[in-house]
């Protein structure tokens, strides 16, 4: 209960705050929205809806959904809480009340008599409920609302409605002023203003029925209710809204803007009374009116009017008795008896049966929709009619109107037209019945004839429906000579007076003249009626819309005339009546021969003129011969307007595709050009031909997407923009298409470095900066496809050719495809799958050639890649991509992809995917055609000549066209085509044979059309199932689409009937031949295994493509899990499924699949199958546990084996259950009945850990006895783990057979161990975790964990091995293998604790966070660090040592400037501060540092070695030492110079003998570590140090280039002193080619980066900052000498005088010891400088990255257990601890 009364708290101040922020006037018309759909809902509610998910339009609790709507709420769908009555009953004791006097009944005692009462306590709680929108499952029925839509076509019905439940009469009137409508308070009726539109009308007249219902003064004032005015406006405006809302109403118009300052001044109960009062009376108000329309739509009839294109059908049966009339909407009359007389023919046929199937359902099974009008069982029995178009009686047969006599068709069509009331007169009638009998048969004539009258009565009355009868009994025959007719054009005009008076609407003039034309070219009075009609319509009221598409509508007739200066009228007069024959005049007769078209000379025949002669003319002469009317067929016609219209689509598309061409490459081409842009001409609001400003000023802002290129040419640097104004005024070029350049146009000139664009202005040209990118914008979405040519030829062939522009526009357009293929690859990409379209956009923007070139490149050029696949690489070499060397360097290699090879194949696959789907489009938009039985003169695709129709078949809903040819007819071989020009077959002699059916049966799989567009299977079908089973279907059989069960049967070849599943078919072939497939749609995404839904947290899910994977891993698990394995659908479906689940161990299929819809399709079908099949198949183990034992069964070859274990895992009992035919969970129970337990008690456990439990116990004594044997105790004695602790020693042993390593280390976690091979590299590392343990134990489950408990070995002395490793690696580094690290993993005293590869990782790290930092990663390529100096000797470092490393890397950074950075802020590890010192391996190599190093460490501990030898000589003859020593720091010197002499001799024995002889422990002890130390001290590497190399000499030339930029075009010199370079330089022509020329220095001064070539000077200019940025060039002597020379030279040359002449002091310095230092300089990468590192064995070592990233996984372990506060990481700047 206190839950609950929280909950309500929480939403009641949800409420609270939810009044206040509906009442804007944004939010209050989204609750108005909500309450129209939930006016059945409280206040509260409504607004906890809207709060909630405002869309909401039904809402029902989660069991409410199921229960009542056989629908279930989606997964993770969030519910909307509301609050729900929960009222409780209470018994109360209360005093009685006498019912009279309503006073408490006094009982005999004087006190109030009590009774004993049932109360029912009102009580709320928080439920949830959810939207329809956020459940599945059945369909919803409709609400059973009137559909209203903005033309408010249910007007009539809805205000007889809204003013029988008005309190007060409803009365329409004219008023005054804006007001639309009142509620008279005194007279008690409401008014609404006459003329407004219908819905306003509707919308008014509820806004003042609920000020009726609610506002009245009289009822206000007895129940003492006070509102304002405004609060009466929002009440009234917002029932108004919700009502308007409900119907379906427009009400975007309904503004509340006043509802915010409204609601401030109003409390919380009188806005919440507000509301309600609001729902309460808006609720009522709809509940009224859609019960009295209900009313009044069951007194109406069916259908309030009919159309001339309505048809009907009437049924009937049982002699009579039983009828119906019913409207067939989406057929034809014609369609229509065509069904029917299918069915009919099928009934004979006995195909199918009455009883089967109706007449009604087959229509409908073709598309037709019925609906009933008048019946037998009493529909529409208000409204009888007694006319059709078709009519089917089951006793007698089909009728059809067509059949009918005059009289009777008569009869029916006036019916028709007057339907519901009678609107013609008698005469009327007469005149309808005599038209009939006079023109018998000609239906459609005497059809527009009764709807014309019927529009014209609707129109302007009885005389305009005169002036129709007028018209046509003017066609009446007669034998007398006519007297002078009236012309078609004269009945024009006489009709729109006629029309005009009749109607009191007058026709504009430009109205008149359309009529009276139109009446001349049509010539036709029928037609001239029927457009008056239509126009005195769309005068009427305010349709101005109706009235201009009408005009257009007419227009567009005349204008289809091939001829404009001719008539039908000129063609009548002549005598000429020709069906579908257009008329020409003599000049456009010969334009269109001329063209290719078929034109006739036409002979009048004024007796007949329907036979008039018509001649094809076979020249041109004879068409000039001919004085007559020529005329055109109306098919001919179209087909030359088609080709006309072709013609220009392809003109169009030439000149669009060089505009596109043109632009790319001014755009984004690297040649200069320059390009003019005018504007459309004949825009009027456009700023063509005004000045800037002036455009400015009027508003507009010149924007590119109102320009288009018009001309593109090359620049040149001599053409100025008055050259380019001059010469398009004056000299235009030829194929230039504008107008004279002007102001407004605007020169985009690309000069190469950059592309300006400018405006024409009045007076000069203004710069446009924001043109240019407004064009590349439009270029990127232009959809034409036309591309610039890639240029196949190589640089030498450009520049012999002189089309070098061309070489550098296909150069650089190569360039940006490969950018936008790699930036498409990185959008696109998630880690796993490319996106389905990641290719278009690229493909659309380069075009199908570019992309072909460099993608085939790029394989041909990593061809040895075996990433890409076989396909791609055979594709690739297929395509043009000629050889591109020019001295020496393949310019191929500039266009080479740069992305994951493998993702890159995906991707490639995609794009050819594209381009060709590019082809196919554009195929069938070039030849997109409709052919009919009609067609003639068709071009085929492959054919000579032109072709007609002979024969037409359908096929699975699909047209096919048996054509021949037009020339040889059947003399040569058909074709079939389909109905949009496709071809289907060719060579055929036979026309629809077995050969053409198979082509047939193709193409509609290829189109689409699978056995999901078959309702059945015909008899004499032939089906394959999957399985490949062939049946024979003998009678017809319907498809049923949606069951799981094998419904359908066939026979197999041996006779036998199968039962079988559409879903199961493969392949039917029709009895006609056709054959159709199963379409092969993936309805599944992906199948997915739950491990074990009842998992604490997050489930786990893995996801599978095929079944045979997911079952794979489905049975994997264990299934003491409840494990499932289900089906996540494709978009085409909802959601997913659980197929299989795993329930107290035994797998069973669900079967929730055949009871949700959606779910049923061939491939889960299959699927469902293949999974039962597996189940069968697969061999079931299952454990349990029954209190304290085990129990496993699992299936066997005679039944199941099965076995019990006691606690300890020790069998106890076993047999075979010996029955195969039983499931297992049977058997299990029969077996633990048998042993008095029952399966429902036992828990199902992992049957895999349960064995492995029982190996394991059976394992481990064997094991144990195995490694006391192979690893003796004897290995760990004298080892004690809190010494190690604090000295961390540790024990080493090797194994005999593989010489390989293991050490241990105490550590406080447990153990650290570290695996090496025979040659000291280590191999694996780890820790053992457990403190407690023994280091004995400890190495056992090493051993064990590394699978090398059977190995033997032996003990080694520990500080030997330490040793031998760290000498090992300073030997690998001296021998050239560089690696990382030293790769020393073992833990060190004088490293707190630390590996030496720890704190080499770790500076690692730090260095390349400083990089990053820097911006530097890609220039400095880190190769190793080693630790040095004192804390790598125990003998040398103190507590307050720093510790020195030292950082060997490659790359363009100045070693002080390194240092600086690395160091700035300090850096320290487990305590110890650390140096870092940085040295570049160009200037000495870690190993040449480290023996230096190392000198310098022997030195130091020769040293203190001496200071320990004369402190020992000391103390232990003090008095002696004192009398041989004079001084005791020259004592020293002299010690350290014999040892470094190797004059050890005397020390030796003199420590010899104190060691034997001495009697004191510790002087022993001491003289034989001095002795030991003495001796090491000979085999230290200062004695074998080798002398440094020279530095080689530096020298400089200089060479001369025609083009600076590429070299390779011109004159090229080099080798040259400086005044030879001047010399040459000067004698080079400045305007030969578009480079500039210049000289350049090599420098060779044995640095391999900068040795060689570089520009000096350009363009009579030297650029000395830009060489002095080169760190490099700016400290050499020979270069600032080279820059001085030069700079002397031009000045000289130029005639400048220098006021002071500078020079330029340059020393080469050497940086010193670590300092503080300048600041980082960064070069140029250099390609030499990517050499990976190697070993001396020529394999790539670990990478600095790899060891980062182990290093940074260590650290961050290590910092989580050992620090309390977090600290800085070891890649950032400042203090690191480890």
């Amino acid at each position: 209960m206190a839950e609950t009364n929280k909950k309500l708290k929480e939403i009641t101040e949800r409420l609270e705050q939810g009044v206040k922020e509906i009442f804007t006037s944004e939010r209050y018309t989204e609750y108005l929205d909500t309450m129209s759909k939930f006016h059945n809902y409280s206040f509260n509610n409504t607004l906890l809806i809207t709060m909630q998910k405002p869309d909401a339009t039904l809402v029902a609790g989660y069991q409410a959904w199921q229960k009542k709507f056989n629908r279930h709420v989606k997964r993770g769908e969030k519910g909307i809480q509301i609050i729900a009555p929960t009222p409780v009953k209470e018994k109360q004791e209360i005093e009685k009340i006498d019912p009279d006097t309503q006073e408490p009944i006094i009982g005999e005692d004087g006190q109030p008599e009590t009774e004993i009462v049932e109360m029912v306590i009102p009580r709320f709680r928080v439920a949830t409920v959810f939207d329809v929108s956020q459940t599945e499952g059945e369909p919803i029925t409709e609400l059973d609302v009137p559909e209203l839509t903005g033309s408010v076509q249910f007007y009539d019905i809805f205000m007889e409605a809204l003013q029988d439940i008005s309190p007060v009469p409803v009365r329409f009137m004219e008023i005054d002023g804006e007001a639309k409508g009142y509620y008279h308070q005194t007279e008690k009726y409401i008014a609404i203003k006459t003329g407004m539109s219908n819905l306003q009308s509707m919308k008014t007249g509820v806004h003042e029925v609920a000020h009726a219902i609610l506002h009245d003064n009289d009822v206000m004032d007895a129940d003492g209710i006070i509102k304002g005015k405004t609060a009466k406006e929002v009440e009234a405006e917002s029932i108004a809204y919700i009502v308007c809302s409900h119907f379906g109403l427009d009400t975007s118009e309904y503004s509340f803007t006043y509802i915010a300052s409204w609601c401030e001044s109003q409390n919380m109960k009188t806005l919440k009374a507000s509301m309600d009062t609001i729902r309460k009376t808006s609720a009522g108000i709809i509940e009224n009116i859609e019960t009295k329309m209900h009313e009044l739509e069951m007194e109406r009839p069916i259908r309030e009017t009919f159309h001339r294109e309505d048809v009907i059908l009437h049924l009937s049966g049982s002699m009579g008795s039983e009828y119906a009339y019913d409207l067939v909407e989406n057929m034809t009359a014609e369609q229509l008896q065509e069904k029917v007389r299918e069915y009919v023919s099928r009934l004979e046929q006995k195909e199918i049966t009455g009883d089967e199937k109706s007449l009604e359902e087959f229509l409908e099974d073709r598309g037709a929709a019925i609906t009933v009008l008048y019946a037998s069982d009493g529909v529409g029995e208000n409204y009888p009619i007694h006319f059709f178009d078709v009519a089917y009686d089951a006793d007698t047969g089909s009728a059809y109107f067509s059949e009918l006599t005059p009289k009777e068709q008569a009869e029916m069509l006036v019916e028709k037209a007057e339907f519901p009331r009678t609107i013609f007169t008698e005469e009327e009638k007469a005149f309808v019945m005599e038209y009939a009998e006079t023109f018998p048969g000609q239906v459609e004539r005497l059809n527009d004839l009764v709807w014309d009258m019927r529009e014209s009565y609707e129109e302007a009355g009885a005389n305009l429906v005169h002036e129709v009868i007028q018209a046509a009994r003017a066609n009446f025959p007669t034998t007398e000579l006519p007297e002078e007719r009236e012309s078609t054009m004269q009945y024009a005009h006489r009709l729109i007076e006629a029309a005009e008076t009749a109607s009191h609407e007058n026709f504009t003039e430009s109205q008149r003249n359309l009529i009276v034309n139109f009446a001349y070219k049509m010539d036709d009075r029928d037609e001239v009626l029927g457009l008056v009609n239509r126009m005195l319509t769309a005068n009427r009221g305010d349709r101005s819309e109706v009235m201009r598409s009408l005009v257009h509508e007419t227009e567009a007739q005349m204008d289809n005339f091939p001829d404009g200066k001719i008539g039908f009228t000129e063609m009548h007069e002549a005598g000429i009546r020709l069906e579908h024959m257009y008329p020409l005049e003599k000049n456009r007769a010969v334009e269109l021969y001329r063209e290719g078209a078929e034109v006739f000379l036409l002979h009048g025949n004024p007796d007949n003129p329907e036979q008039a002669g018509q001649i094809l003319a076979e020249t041109e002469n004879a068409i000039l011969g001919h004085d007559g009317i020529f005329g055109i067929t109306e098919a001919e016609w179209e087909v030359h307007k088609e080709r006309e219209a072709a013609a220009a689509r392809q003109e169009k598309l030439e000149q669009d595709s060089a505009e596109k061409i043109d632009e790319t490459l001014l755009l984004h081409g690297e040649s200069r050009r320059f390009a003019i842009y005018q504007m459309d001409s004949g825009d009027e609001h456009t700023y063509q031909f005004m000045g800037i400003e002036s455009a400015k000023s009027l508003g507009y802002t010149i924007d590119g997407k109102d320009y288009r290129m018009v001309y593109a040419a090359p620049w040149m640097p001599t053409i100025t923009l008055d050259n380019i104004f001059e010469r398009f005024n004056i000299d235009r070029p030829e194929d230039f298409r504008g107008h004279s350049l002007s102001v407004s146009d605007v020169i985009v000139i690309n000069r190469g470095a950059e592309i300006t664009a400018y405006y024409v202005d009045s007076f000069g040209f203004q710069e446009l900066p924001e043109f240019v990118q407004q064009r590349m914008n439009m270029l990127e979405h232009n959809s034409v496809r036309a591309y610039p040519p890639v240029y196949k030829g190589t640089l030498e062939q450009a520049m012999g050719e002189r089309d070098v522009d061309a070489y550098l526009d296909s150069r650089k357009l190569n360039l940006d495809c490969k950018k936008a293929i790699e930036e498409a690859i990185r959008e696109n990409f998630d880690g796993l799958h490319l996106k389905q379209d990641a290719a278009k956009e690229v493909v659309e923007r380069f075009g199908e050639e570019r992309m072909n070139f460099v993608m085939a490149n790029t394989i041909r050029e990593l061809s040895h890649d075996g990433r890409f696949s076989r396909q791609n690489k055979d594709w690739a070499e297929h395509i043009e991509v000629p050889e591109n060397v020019s001295r020496g360097r393949n310019l191929n290699l500039d266009y080479v992809i740069e992305s994951h090879p493998a993702v890159l194949d995906g991707f490639i696959d995609m794009a050819r995917a594209e381009i060709r789907m590019q082809r196919i489009e554009q195929a069938i938009g070039e030849n997109e055609v409709t052919i009919t039985a009609e067609t003639r003169g068709y071009e085929a695709e492959g054919h000579n000549g032109t072709w007609h129709t002979v024969d037409e078949k359908e096929y699975a809903g699909e047209k096919f066209f048996l054509m021949e040819h037009d020339e040889f007819g059947s003399d040569v071989a058909g074709i079939i085509v389909a109905e949009n020009g496709q071809l289907v077959a060719e060579d055929l002699w036979n026309g629809f044979d077995a050969g053409a059916l198979e082509a047939v049966s193709e193409y509609l799989q290829e189109n689409g059309t699978t056995l999901y567009d078959l309702t059945e299977f015909p008899k004499d079908s032939v089906v394959t199932l999957r399985s490949g089973q062939t049946l024979t279907i003998e009678e017809i059989q319907a498809v049923q689409k949606d069951t799981w069960e094998e419904t359908m049967a066939g026979k197999n070849e041996s006779g036998t009937d199968v039962r079988f599943n559409f879903h199961a078919v493969s392949e039917v072939q029709l009895p006609e031949g056709i054959k159709l497939k199963m379409p092969e749609i993936h309805y599944v995404d992906n199948f997915y295994v739950m491990e074990d839904v009842n998992a604490e947290g997050v489930v786990k899910v893995n996801r599978y493509e095929s079944l045979d994977e997911a079952m794979q891993e489905y049975l994997r698990l264990p299934n003491n899990q409840e494990k499932v394995l289900g089906i996540q659908n494709t978009e085409t479906m909802q959601e997913s499924m659980d197929f299989i689940r795993c329930e107290n161990g035994i797998d069973q299929l669900t079967h929730a699949y055949e009871q949700i819809g959606g779910w049923l399709n061939p491939e889960i079908y299959e699927a469902v199958n293949k999974m039962e099949n597996m189940l069968d198949w697969n061999e079931v183990q299952i454990a349990y546990q029954i209190g304290k034992q085990y129990f496993t069964i699992q299936t066997a070859e005679d039944g199941y084996d099965y076995t019990f274990y006691n606690e300890d895992y020790q069998e106890d009992d076993g047999g075979i259950y010996d029955n195969p035919t039983i499931y297992v969970d049977e058997a299990a129970s029969d077996i633990l009945e048998d042993k008095g337990y029952s399966l429902e008690d036992a828990k199902v456990v992992d049957y895999e850990e349960l064995m492995a439990d029982v190996e394991e116990v059976q394992e481990e004594q064997m094991q144990r006895i195995q490694l006391e044997k192979n690893c003796p105790a004897s290995i760990f004695e004298g080892f004690r783990r809190e010494e190690a602790m604090q000295t961390y020693e540790g024990i080493a042993m090797q194994f005999i057979r593989s010489k390989g390593y293991l050490t241990i280390q105490a550590t406080e976690e447990g153990y650290s161990f570290i695996f090496y091979d025979s040659d000291l590299h280590e191999i694996q590392s780890g820790d053992y975790d457990n403190p407690d343990a023994s280091i004995q134990e400890a190495a056992y489950e090493i051993l064990k964990s590394e699978r090398m408990d059977d190995l033997e070995c032996v003990k080694v002395d520990y500080k030997e091995f330490e040793e031998m490793t760290i000498q090992h690696s300073k030997d690998l580094l001296q021998e050239g293998e560089l690696r990382a690290t030293s790769e020393i993993g073992r833990d060190e005293a004088a490293l707190n604790g630390l590996s030496r590869a720890e704190v080499e990782r770790g500076v690692l790290y730090h260095a390349q966070g400083i990089l990053e930092d820097m911006g530097l990663e890609n220039e400095v390529e880190l190769l190793a660090a080693r630790v040095h100096g004192s804390r790598s000797r125990e003998e040398l470092y103190r507590d307050d040592s720093d510790l020195d490393v030292v950082l060997s890397y490659r790359g363009n950074i100045r070693e002080d400037s390194f240092f600086n950075e690395l160091n700035a802020h300090g850096i320290a590890m487990a305590g110890i501060k650390v140096d870092i010192n940085p040295i570049a391996e160009e200037r000495i190599t870690l190993a040449e540092y480290m023996k230096e190093s190392e000198a310098y460490l022997d030195q130091k501990e020769i040293e203190k070695l001496a200071v320990d030898l004369d402190n020992f000589s000391y103390e232990y003859d003090t008095y002696e030492y004192k009398d041989t020593v004079e001084n005791r720091e020259e004592q020293v010197e002299k010690i350290t110079e014999d040892i470094l002499n190797q004059k050890t001799g005397c020390l030796k024995d003199w420590l010899v003998e104190v060691s034997e002889e001495s009697d004191i422990d510790s002087d022993v002890i001491t003289a034989r570590s001095l002795l030991s130390r003495l001796e090491n001290a000979e085999t230290l590497s200062i004695f074998t140090r080798q002398p440094e190399q020279e530095q080689p000499e530096a020298t400089i030339t200089f060479y001369v280039a025609e083009c600076m930029e590429f070299p390779v075009m011109g004159e090229y010199h080099n080798n040259l002193t400086l005044e030879e370079a001047i010399k040459i330089y000067e004698s080079i022509p400045a305007d030969r080619l578009h480079g500039g020329k210049g000289i350049g220095f090599d420098l060779q001064d044995g640095d391999k980066d900068y040795s060689g070539e570089y520009e000096l000077m350009c363009w009579d200019r030297v650029d000395r900052e830009l060489i002095d940025m080169i760190p490099h060039y700016k400290e050499s002597p020979l270069v600032q000498k080279a820059i001085n020379d030069m700079e002397k030279y031009l000045n000289e040359k130029h005639g400048k005088v220098q006021e002071a002449e500078q020079t330029v002091e340059v020393k080469q310095e050497v940086p010193e010891a670590p300092v503080k230092k300048e600041s980082v300089s960064v070069e140029p990468n250099r390609e030499q400088n990517k050499e990976p590192a190697k070993g001396g064995k020529g394999e790539l070592k670990k990478s600095v990255l790899q060891s980062l990233k182990e290093f940074q996984a260590r650290a961050k372990a290590q910092e989580q257990k050992e620090m309390a506060t977090e600290k800085s990481k070891a890649h950032k700047k400042g203090n690191v601890e480890l």
